[in-house]
């Protein structure tokens, strides 16, 4: 897969389309959005992670993501990689926290093979009682993964089971939530 780099912190990965709402006509509409990867050893992607999760709220993945890319970059070295997806257009010398999507961290275990320690999307863009304003982060960012590797493994949180289903992982162990999602030839 080739990327583009683009002169910021966070490094441009791709566009990908996510769904926003429209009032007007009354559907949700495609709309573009970056995916981008924040380094763990650079101090203001560091920062852009810390206020992600503070936006995100205290007790959430996206705290866990910033505490693992802030305190265990050592121990997992290159394996570890932090993506997110975001509105924000350009100018990513500094992440505006409040376009922010969703994050996700992966931990790489083979050439082609990552386990997905934690997916989030922003809770103001959960689907739950009311019609959220833009939809399919979490899937937009399991699509990008699914084009990178042959081999995605997982643990739900117990509210995500269906969205993984949904997105073709077959579930393993159905008491640790344990999924899979193998490329198929």
């Amino acid at each position: 897969m080739k990327t583009r780099e683009i002169s910021f912190e966070a490094r441009y990965i791709k566009d990908v389309p996510v769904k926003k709402y429209s009032y007007f006509k009354r559907a949700y509409l495609e709309e573009p959005s970056k995916l981008i990867e924040f380094d763990p050893k650079d101090s203001i992607d560091i920062e852009n992670l810390e206020n992600i999760a503070k936006d995100f709220g205290g007790d959430s993945y996206a705290n866990n993501i910033f505490i693992h890319a802030k305190y265990l970059k050592e121990h997992l070295g290159e394996k570890g990689r932090y993506i997110g997806i975001t509105r924000q257009k350009d100018n990513f010398n500094k992440i505006d926290e409040s376009l922010i999507l969703g994050v996700a961290e992966l931990t790489q275990k083979a050439p082609k093979e990552i386990e997905l320690e934690f997916l989030q999307v922003h809770p103001q863009y959960l689907n739950s009682y009311r019609r959220p304003s833009i939809k399919n982060t979490g899937t937009a960012i399991l699509n990008y993964l699914k084009e990178c590797y042959d081999r995605i493994i997982l643990k739900s949180s117990p509210n995500a089971t269906f969205f993984y289903k949904k997105n073709g992982f077959i579930q393993l162990d159905e008491k640790k939530r344990l999924f899979e999602w193998k490329r198929q030839d």
